[in-house]
């Protein structure tokens, strides 16, 4: 009869690193494998975001060279503008003085012999009132013609702003009148018989149509950032109505909020959708 032998006592030091008894089950090499997966595929994403928000730093920083070169340019029209009106100011308020002092020296005296020569000198005097004051209307309305915006593109800057764009009050323009029901293919139209009314001497440049109909998404953020900021200045919230979809086998929900403002109450429409979890 065979004597049993004992079994040897090996531990992990004894054994070399690729023993199989050593690697670990599949179901942990396949965890650490996909987390591996999940983090890289989160560093790429985190890439393109920082390439994204870089190109977004440049943009700004060029829209911002370009508002204040912008506003060093206006505010040097307006001082000019103010400085000579002030200077205009000064020289009507002088010719004033001396004709009230001359009206003064030439006033008649009280008898009934007038001199025939006074006459003359007062229709004179009433002259150069008269053209003084042509004068200061018509420097007025020089200075009010300089104020009159160019209807056409604008520079946006160096760096990442390279190009041209329309000025921020002419897609205001667009912007009402696409609030007041206008279809795009009229808002051009309408802009040129406004300015042809009101400043038919200048030049009215015009943007296309199709541009006209992507200022409709910009019209669309905007119209949610206000919607928003009217909710949040709100005293409180009345009541709170919620939609939802299921298109493209998606849980989408809308809302819409009455609030209470100082004025009483007011619904607003959010045009957000929450996605649902899951």
């Amino acid at each position: 009869m065979r004597r049993k032998s004992a079994p040897p006592n090996i531990g992990p030091e004894d054994v070399p690193a690729y023993f199989p008894t050593m690697r670990r089950p599949r179901a942990v090499r396949d965890a650490k494998s996909a987390a591996r997966k999940l983090i890289l595929s989160e560093l790429d994403d985190l890439g393109d975001q920082l390439l994204r928000l870089r190109e977004l730093k440049a943009v700004a920083h060029a829209r911002a060279r370009f508002a204040e070169h912008r506003l060093k340019k206006e505010k040097a029209i307006r001082e000019n503008s103010k400085e000579k009106l002030e200077a205009l100011d000064s020289k009507y308020i002088d010719a004033v003085d001396q004709v009230e002092q001359l009206k003064v020296q030439l006033e008649p005296a009280p008898t009934n012999n007038f001199p025939s020569h006074n006459l003359s000198i007062m229709t004179n005097l009433h002259l150069i009132w008269h053209r003084l004051e042509e004068t200061a209307a018509q420097a007025l309305a020089t200075e009010k013609m300089e104020l009159v915006p160019t209807f056409g593109m604008v520079g946006k800057g160096m760096g990442g702003g390279r190009g041209r764009m329309w000025p921020w009050w002419f897609r205001t323009m667009i912007f009402e009148q696409l609030v007041n029901g206008t279809k795009p293919s009229a808002v051009a139209k309408n802009i040129i018989s406004d300015a042809s009314y009101l400043t038919p001497w200048v030049d009215v440049v015009v943007p296309t149509q199709r541009f006209v109909r992507s200022l409709r998404y910009e019209l669309r953020v905007l119209c949610k950032a206000l919607s928003a900021y009217r909710v949040a200045n709100g005293l409180r919230m009345m009541t709170v109505g919620v939609d939802g979809s299921e298109k493209k086998q998606k849980s989408l929900l809308t809302s819409n909020v009455q609030i209470e403002t100082e004025y009483g109450p007011q619904t607003v429409i959010l045009e957000a959708a929450y996605l649902t979890r899951g």
